[in-house]
């Protein structure tokens, strides 16, 4: 089926996304972008100790910034607003960017222990104040707001290495990325993008009255090139495989009608900062230049199985030195995230950097109705698995499923455990999963039609946090006798609860 210009609901995307629908066949749920937001990403703002923000300066370029303070330092009136009281670093431009009146700021937030995000788009409606201590008063009124998967996001543990303070640190300005910069960027796993769907500079809110986005991007270290010509008065280039994400494109639609680009880069040992503003093109496969910029093997489709990447020219460099005040502690890589040619990375290097992937077998499969199942599975080793009542479990189906290197992607997928921790059917290291078949569904489908017992798939590992459980068992007796609990479900939604209630029911015996 083809997307035509019609298909904008709410009219929430702008000429150059519904390019990129058009251009990939693909289109995201509009509907989930909110004009207000829900409680649950109020709450989410206001734990977070970092967030990032997208904002434009005086000729229309963007650039990405971090704000930091203890949770707290946001805070949300109402769902239409939010209010800042957040440090910055100094000699940062954000400052004076939020200074204009109405301007635009795009907001990200990533708890990163957790990998969860959230995003909002919207202007500044209250005066811009900075304090002597350097921190920042500001107000925003949302204007989009919507969340996005944990997709390649690395967790990292953080914390306070020192006390906010307003020293300045260190600040440098370049045309070029020195040797220093190029290997942090060459060594990221992750990184931070600012566009907008137009400048300040041409009077015109025409295509997008949020104006300005910032998304966060990652993989493993070495999913992002640099083109570093030895003649100097040829332009520096940066370049990465564009995954399989939301099907939104808000980053390459604006890209596509406005190629400036702000990308900031951390270094998580030092806190060092790295802010390239640039101009980007979207390049597919096929397009003019495609094969020119074939460095770091992201050409490759196993590498870059949507056959994209973005390519941006390097205009200017700004680097603060140990600007962020949190040390992080690694814990893993995202289980998304696919192998990088230049560091030889075949399957088995890979799941080494996951840490942990194990084989599960299928044992039973129990119809529960006309389109849902449970798929009983036991590790191979015979080993228990980990995991907490409404967890989810994550596999890997790319070893069962041929299929084009444009579906790769897709297929890594999230159950939920419905069993109780150690109680499943099939015995010490088994647990099951509940799965309603979706029309069309690639991996649903195949499990409805193919998954019987014998069949074996990759289990990438387990987690989650929606549980009203504690994992200590001297707790969830104490829960169990002290508290009551109101379950709402619809349809499939049910399962986190079938595990929850089932391990409830243990702990009452």
């Amino acid at each position: 089926m083809s997307l035509s210009l019609s298909d904008n609901p709410q009219g929430v995307f702008h000429e150059g996304e519904l390019y990129m629908h058009r251009r990939t066949n693909k289109r995201g749920p509009g509907e989930y972008i909110r004009r207000s937001m829900p409680d649950q990403h109020r709450d989410f703002f206001e734990s977070l100790p970092l967030l990032f923000l997208g904002t434009l300066d005086a000729e229309g370029q963007p650039w990405t910034s971090p704000v930091f303070g203890l949770p707290g330092f946001v805070e949300s009136p109402t769902s239409k607003e939010l209010r800042f009281d957040a440090h910055t670093v100094p000699g940062d431009v954000l400052a004076k960017n939020l200074a204009r009146r109405d301007a635009p700021v795009g907001i990200l937030g990533i708890e990163l222990p957790t990998r969860r995000r959230n995003r909002m788009n919207g202007k500044v409606i209250d005066r811009v104040e900075e304090t002597v201590s350097g921190k920042l008063g500001f107000l925003v009124e949302v204007h989009q707001s919507f969340g996005n998967c944990p997709k390649y996001i690395q967790r990292r543990q953080w914390k306070l290495s020192r006390k906010f303070t307003h020293t300045p640190s260190q600040t440098t300005t370049s045309a070029r990325l020195t040797p220093s910069d190029i290997a942090l960027i060459r060594r990221a796993d992750n990184f931070y993008i600012a566009t907008a769907s137009f400048t300040p500079s041409n009077g015109s809110n025409e295509y997008n009255r949020e104006g300005i986005d910032v998304s966060h991007r990652g993989g493993l270290p070495g999913f992002v090139g640099v083109a570093d010509p030895v003649d100097t008065t040829q332009l520096q280039r940066i370049a990465w495989p564009d995954y399989q994400g939301n099907n939104l494109y808000n980053t390459l639609g604006n890209i596509h009608v406005n190629p400036r680009t702000g990308l900031l880069f951390i270094d998580f040992t030092t806190g060092d900062l790295l802010q390239v503003a640039g101009h980007g093109r979207v390049l597919f496969a096929g397009d003019p230049g495609w094969a020119d910029e074939e460095y770091n093997g992201i050409n490759a489709p196993e590498a870059n199985p949507q056959q994209r990447k973005v390519v941006v020219q390097v205009d200017k460099v700004v680097r603060h030195q140990a600007a962020l005040p949190f040390g992080f502690q690694f814990v893993d890589y995202s289980p998304y995230n696919l192998p990088v040619r230049e560091f030889g990375l075949a399957a088995s290097a890979a799941d080494d950097l996951l840490g942990g992937v194990r084989i599960v077998e299928c044992v039973d499969v129990q119809p529960e109705s006309p389109d849902v199942c449970t798929f009983v599975f036991r590790v191979v080793d015979g080993k228990a698995v980990d995991h907490i009542p409404g967890g989810y479990a994550m596999f890997d189906f790319k070893t069962l499923l041929s299929l084009p290197p444009q579906y790769i992607d897709d297929l890594i997928r999230t159950w939920t455990v419905s069993s109780a921790p150690g109680r499943a059917r099939g015995g010490l290291g088994s647990f099951e999963i509940t799965v309603k078949r979706a029309p069309g569904g690639l991996v649903s489908s195949f499990l409805h039609e193919k998954m019987v017992p014998g069949v074996k798939v990759r289990l990438l590992g387990t987690g989650g946090e929606f549980t009203f459980l504690d994992i200590d068992k001297k707790e969830r007796e104490k829960e169990t006798k002290d508290r009551k609990v109101l379950l709402l479900a619809g349809g499939i939604g049910i399962t986190p609860f079938m595990s929850a209630l089932r391990a409830l029911a243990l702990a009452e015996t």
